[in-house]
């Protein structure tokens, strides 16, 4: 359904009602490869409706946010298949992908924050 707004009618002073449709989402780029498809489709409809989505700024939304997030979301199906612990020469220890998964998540938050889109949360997390 879309939002509607008033504004003035000329002859009798009283507000009238026009529809405001949402803007389509912007086609993604022709190189963008189909695993970061899903992505624009989430981010760039938001990315444009907080004003930061241009021509010129695309080439920052792919490489970051949705590469970044594309890398973190391969890494944690890489370790949900490895599982968290790994058996190493030292026996079992963590899986190594988890320090870059981690070291990952400042990126991430930092792309987010530069086009104006809520970061990804914790699982679990909960608001104050």
């Amino acid at each position: 359904m879309a939002a509607v707004a008033r504004k003035p009618n000329k002859r009798k002073g009283q507000p009238t009602a026009r529809a405001i449709l949402p803007r389509p989402a912007p086609a993604p780029p022709a190189d963008l490869p189909d695993a970061l498809r899903p992505g624009w489709a989430l981010l760039a409809p938001a990315a444009l409706e907080a004003g930061t989505l241009t021509p010129a700024t695309v080439p920052g939304l792919v490489d970051g946010c949705l590469a970044p997030r594309d890398l973190a979301r391969w890494i944690l199906a890489r370790i949900g298949l490895d599982g968290l612990l790994i058996h190493g020469p030292l026996g079992y220890q963590a899986h190594p992908l988890l320090a870059e998964y981690v070291a990952l998540l400042p990126a991430i938050r930092a792309g987010y924050a530069r086009y104006g889109l809520a970061p990804p949360e914790a699982p679990g997390a909960e608001e104050g």
